[in-house]
């Protein structure tokens, strides 16, 4: 399963997006290869492989794992786990 991720609006508002546009501009894309999805009545842990494509082009590919917690009118929690290091070395 692969899946592309494009530049999300700011989950709280003017802050978040200016944190997402400052992310996404130190970037020059990504996209993820999910390995394994778990999932139960409201809850899911995604594990992936993250393919940062840095400014220069060149790409380096990450572990993550993300847990989603749902309830009936959307998602209320959202935990990313991965060592971002490289992606910036």
């Amino acid at each position: 399963m692969t899946g592309q991720l494009a530049r999300p609006a700011g989950a709280d508002g003017a802050r978040g997006q200016g944190h997402n546009n400052r992310y996404f501009g130190s970037i020059g894309g990504l996209s993820h290869d999910f390995r394994e999805v778990w999932e139960s009545e409201d809850s899911a842990l995604l594990v992936c492989d993250v393919h940062y494509t840095r400014r220069d082009g060149s790409v380096v590919c990450l572990p993550g794992v993300t847990f989603i917690h749902r309830r009936p009118d959307g998602i209320d929690d959202i935990q990313v786990f991965m060592d971002m290091t490289p992606v910036m070395a």
